[in-house]
């Protein structure tokens, strides 16, 4: 019979549209990858069953000449896998061509754990990473890209990726945990501001090869303790096989709130929630506005207790 090998160490999938203001950034993240991968983990033998971790990266910049290329990044060569002219770094269709060239690759497609990790700015609510083309700025849906990443999933018989990072700002929302809580186990995302171009590459995949860490949230943790505060102000990690209890007890909460509402006129837009303006939309942090709510409304703080409980269990 055929045997399947499953590789346990880890792969990571970039994918980095900086073909906009951020363009010149990309190739100083691909050597930070490069010299991680290179300096890090040691050059294995010519076995495509040997354990090593691999970066998969697809980079857009505004150059003139080839502005979208795709690298692997292996402890022995980085190899230049494709190029092109086309700037579709907002098709999710085109981050999915990207994970189906590494199912297709039988080195690639035998590693067992993947971790997906998007860069650049965020923006509106659904909003991902920005494709600027002829002056004209072109926005990821990160409803749709979910969509995407889960019929790849199905087709291909793989689990969901160990790690999510959307290493763009402001994407730490319900929303967003919403749209794409069953493509991986674990998401770390931020609230705020994230800088630019982050540091935690090389220092993160030394760990990985020093202290053998093969799962997302593993490796999450070894992203947080290895970027520098300079540039972060917060990140979330998220265990996703809670968020669906979470948004089903936030649910709850906030309808308590509806009834006493409609009878006292109650007016969101005159009373101050602690908010945050981002890309022309207000963000509220959901703890302190539903307990802002159940306080002025006096409600039984039962349901407020359990939201809080829930958002414990879902900050892993």
């Amino acid at each position: 019979g055929i045997i399947l090998i499953e590789l346990t160490m880890p792969l990571f999938i970039y994918w980095m549209p900086y073909n906009n203001d951020l363009s010149s950034v990309g190739q100083q993240v691909l050597d930070m990858l490069t010299i991680g991968i290179q300096h890090h983990v040691s050059p294995l033998p010519n076995n495509p069953n040997t354990e090593e971790t691999i970066v998969l990266a697809q980079v857009f910049t505004s150059t003139v000449t080839a502005p979208n290329k795709t690298y692997l990044i292996t402890p022995e060569k980085t190899t230049t896998i494709a190029e092109s002219s086309l700037q579709n770094s907002h098709d999710p269709d085109a981050l999915v061509n990207l994970l189906s060239y590494a199912a297709s690759d039988e080195r690639l497609n035998m590693i067992k754990n993947w971790n997906l990790v998007i860069v650049g700015h965020g923006g509106k609510l659904f909003q991902l990473s920005p494709n600027l083309v002829s002056s004209k700025t072109y926005w990821m849906d990160i409803r749709i890209l979910s969509s995407r990443i889960l019929e790849f999933i199905e087709i291909n018989g793989r689990d969901p990726f160990e790690l999510l990072f959307l290493q763009n700002c402001y994407k730490g929302t319900v929303e967003s945990l919403h749209v794409i809580k069953h493509i991986s186990r674990v998401t770390l995302m931020s609230q705020q501001i994230v800088g630019v171009p982050n540091r935690y590459y090389e220092s993160m995949l030394r760990d990985i090869a020093e202290n053998n860490l093969k799962t997302g949230l593993e490796i999450a943790h070894s992203i947080l303790e290895n970027e520098p505060n300079d540039m972060f102000d917060s990140y979330t990690l998220v265990n996703n096989t809670h968020i669906t209890p979470f948004i089903q007890t936030l649910s709850n909460a906030l309808n308590q709130t509806i009834h006493p509402m409609l009878e006292l006129e109650y007016n969101l837009e005159e009373n101050h929630f602690f908010s945050t303006d981002y890309s022309g939309e207000s963000l509220v942090d959901i703890v302190e506005f539903v307990g802002t709510l159940y306080e002025t409304l006096n409600i039984n703080e039962e349901h407020f207790i359990t939201l809080k409980n829930e958002m414990d269990r879902l900050i892993t």
